[in-house]
């Protein structure tokens, strides 16, 4: 099970996919997260086997994407009730996609819990290993501190409108938004700086730090004059939050 081998088969499945600018974010943001993974494994200390586990989950948690965007020609989940991590998963477990790659069986059900889980708004705990959730949770955090990257470079969000009620209130308890409550733009900025209330390790938060994702997506928002104000108490919100949890 070796990383840069199975990298090379990933690019063989991305190629079957028409290649516009979606679906080249979706490649790189892939890329990103395999490496963010080998970095946070890195300071978590963990031995080759479960390095070798990380690295994978995060090659192949995105797979879903790229057959949610051949059938609706678009990632919007909510809109399309399309859930991306389940179709991976079928892709891989059902149709037997993950035996393109040298990966031992053993791995299967740890991985697939892994990638099932990662687009929940919460894991599913009804499988209680304690391994299963710590990779659940390990690349829910990885994946979220790309995230910001690529919202970051492609202009996503806006802070223009007044932000709905339920949305600030699940924002000032400190609770990652569902989706079905989104309103407007205002509401998916929101939304997405909640992301950080659902990383779960030191390392993570530590990791997200070094990487400025979080810096580059907040400076990337067009914030309106009437905003302004609020726009700074919720950006030092979110900062003294990640402070407090890197302590």
């Amino acid at each position: 099970m070796e990383i840069n081998a199975s990298k090379k088969v990933f690019d063989n499945f991305a190629k079957d996919f028409k290649q516009d600018k979606n679906i080249k974010i979706k490649i790189n943001h892939t890329y990103h997260v395999v490496d963010l993974s080998l970095k946070i494994a890195k300071m978590m200390e963990l031995n080759e086997e479960d390095t070798n586990i990380i690295s994978h989950i995060a090659l192949l948690h995105d797979v879903g994407r790229f057959i949610q965007y051949q059938k609706h020609d678009k990632y919007d989940d909510y809109k399309t009730g399309f859930d991306y991590a389940k179709a991976g998963s079928d892709y891989l477990f059902l149709e037997d996609g993950i035996k393109d790659y040298n990966i031992d069986s053993k791995y299967y059900d740890i991985i697939k819990f892994a990638i099932e889980n990662h687009n929940k708004l919460k894991i599913d705990k009804c499988n209680n290993n304690k391994k299963y959730i710590f990779y659940a949770k390990l690349i829910r955090d990885i994946d979220k501190i790309d995230i910001f990257r690529v919202l970051a470079s492609n202009d996503y969000d806006d802070f223009k409108d007044q932000i709905s009620k339920e949305v600030k209130k699940l924002f000032d308890s400190k609770k990652i938004i569902p989706l079905k409550s989104i309103k407007n733009k205002s509401d998916s900025f929101i939304y997405h700086l909640s992301y950080v209330f659902d990383i779960n390790f030191k390392e993570s938060f530590e990791l997200l730090k070094a990487s400025d994702n979080l810096e580059l997506y907040l400076g990337s928002l067009d914030v309106s004059r009437e905003n302004e104000q609020e726009f700074k108490e919720i950006k030092d919100k979110i900062l003294k939050y990640i402070e407090k949890r890197v302590l």
